[in-house]
């Protein structure tokens, strides 16, 4: 089977994916207009020969895709020769947009924060067209590709291409490095004594592509990496961060010798805290470290404190040299990468407690906290190529909260009850904004966690006005696209919930607060009815 691929130059990185995607499937030939050009031939005559020649016609019809000239025009032939058209629609988007497209065409829509469950209907769909027409072409394998291979020796400009999407290589390149450092790492890992006796190491390869390989992060700092500024980049951590965190629990479930509940688990907040960054090393984001700090003691019951190094991490390790000659743009750089691992060591040890808490907590043992983590940067060197964290392990400021993120998400996400994750998610938001008013007794209806949403935005200080918007977008998206489902959530869709959704609310969490005053402005605000 022949699929010709539609797509604009800027959705390069998307388009990779989907032929990746596609390359999977046997028998089938995958062409853009990047591959095999004919000496003399013109590109739009050569175009039009691979459009009639192909069996099915894949549109990618992204914001960029919808202006495109070429993809509009490559449409309009498509639609002119009567060929199948598939299009990847874009959320929000209308196929309406189009002019030479169909209204009614069935499409396969697209969000670009989270492409991989697009990608799976897309294979689903050809596979079964290709058994249907029993067609069977010869495979052609892609060119090889230039990678870069050694991140170490990155230096600004590769940097700075990573932040601009200049390189479109960059992340399949550094995975296959990452996947080749796991295999050692994990290995190593598995010889502490204290995880030792706890797993059951399997074929490190696998272990090394699943849990240590996290495709997610990379994404996320491509997303941030489009917007540029540092509360997207810490926004983008938290959510990263969250989804490895409470990943790395499921991991210690699966591999445990006894497969039992708490039995697979570390036994004490640090050892779980040590296992993230053990793997977070073997991930090769830098030497990651957590250790306890010298501080007065803490009774154990009320948390503890300590230190969070990454040693030479290879996101700054370049920039931080044009930074000790004060450059503006390193030093910019330098400070939305900082962004990033703050709200990414935050959301992954918070969501990696809270997780660890309720898997204790469901087997009825009693006495054991349940704490947050918060990371803050202890050092401004600008020598320095580490980054330092102050960590304090504490009770959660929102401890109803925090409850109900492990209840109502972290413990159904490891017990695979996806429909509960993604009916749960809008009600763990809406029950901060009433622990966060002060009170549950109140009737509100739902017209008063919007107001009380839109009141947050306006009234919270500054360090809290950015947590808030993104709590509000979170809710609103919740409601109106994904929060209702009538049959079992995929696991991708899972996954996207769970983690914009813990991401927001421990972001939240993090960043506001009120005062007595303005508790009671917000109860008053939720609980006032419309009168007409």
């Amino acid at each position: 089977m022949r699929i010709f691929i539609s797509y604009s130059r800027k959705d390069k990185l998307f388009c990779d994916a989907v032929v990746q995607a596609l390359q999977d499937i046997d028998n089938v030939d995958v062409y853009i207009d990047t591959f095999r050009p004919a000496p003399g031939t013109s590109l739009p005559e050569r175009i039009k020969q691979e459009i009639e020649s192909c069996d099915l016609f894949v549109v990618l019809l992204t914001e960029s895709g919808i202006i495109s000239p070429w993809v509009t025009t490559e449409v309009a032939w498509a639609s002119s020769i009567e060929k199948q058209i598939v299009p990847l629609l874009q959320y929000e988007r209308s196929l309406n947009e189009i002019p030479s497209l169909r209204g009614d065409l069935e499409y396969i829509k697209y969000d670009p924060a989270d492409y991989q469950s697009s990608l799976d209907q897309l294979k689903k769909f050809i596979e079964k067209a290709r058994k249907e027409r029993r067609i069977i072409s010869k495979r052609v394998s892609l060119p090889e590709k230039e990678f870069i291979t050694t991140m170490e020796r990155l230096d600004s400009d590769e940097i700075l291409d990573l932040l601009l999407l200049k390189s479109a290589d960059l992340a399949p390149s550094l995975e296959q490095r990452l996947i080749q450092n796991a295999k050692s790492t994990v290995a190593d890992f598995f010889l502490d004594p204290r995880y030792a006796t706890l797993t059951n190491v399997g074929t490190l390869a696998t272990d090394a592509s699943v849990v240590v390989i996290r495709k997610e992060t990379l994404h996320a700092l491509l997303r941030a990496a489009q917007k540029g500024n540092s509360n997207i980049f810490r926004r983008e951590g938290y959510e990263a961060g969250s989804l490895f965190g409470m990943g790395v629990v499921k991991w210690f479930l699966e591999k445990s010798a006894t497969v039992l509940g708490r039995r697979g688990l570390p036994n004490d907040t640090l050892s779980l805290l040590e296992a993230c960054a053990r793997i977070d090393d073997a991930s090769g984001w830098g030497n990651v470290k957590v250790s306890r700090s010298k501080s007065p003691f803490i009774a154990s019951t009320q948390g503890w404190d300590g230190i969070v190094s990454v040693k030479n991490n290879f996101l700054a390790y370049e920039i931080s040299e044009e930074r000790s000659r004060d450059s503006k743009d390193s030093i910019e750089r330098y400070n939305v990468y900082k962004s990033f691992w703050k709200g990414y060591l935050e959301g992954t040890y918070s969501a990696a407690l809270g997780t660890w808490y309720g898997m204790w907590a469901a087997e009825g043992e009693d006495g054991v906290p349940l704490f947050e983590a918060r990371c803050d940067e202890q050092t401004d060197d600008k020598q320095a190529t580490d980054l330092i964290f102050r960590l304090s392990v504490r009770p959660p400021f929102y401890n109803i909260t925090y409850m109900n993120l492990q209840r109502e998400l972290f413990c159904p996400y490891l017990r695979g009850e996806n429909a509960r994750v993604v009916r749960s998610a809008r009600g763990v938001i809406e029950g901060f904004i009433r622990e966060l008013a002060g009170s549950e007794a109140f009737d509100e209806d739902v017209k008063g966690i919007l107001r009380a949403l839109t009141w947050l935005g306006q009234n919270v200080d500054n360090t809290g006005k950015g947590a808030a918007a993104h709590l509000q977008e979170t809710r609103n998206l919740l409601h109106e696209n994904i929060h209702d489902v009538t049959t079992e959530p995929s696991d991708a869709v899972t996954r996207r919930i769970l983690r914009i959704t813990t991401g927001a609310v421990l972001m939240a969490c993090r960043d506001i607060r009120l005062d007595d005053k303005g508790k009671m402005e917000l109860r008053s605000v939720l609980s006032q009815r419309n009168t007409g």
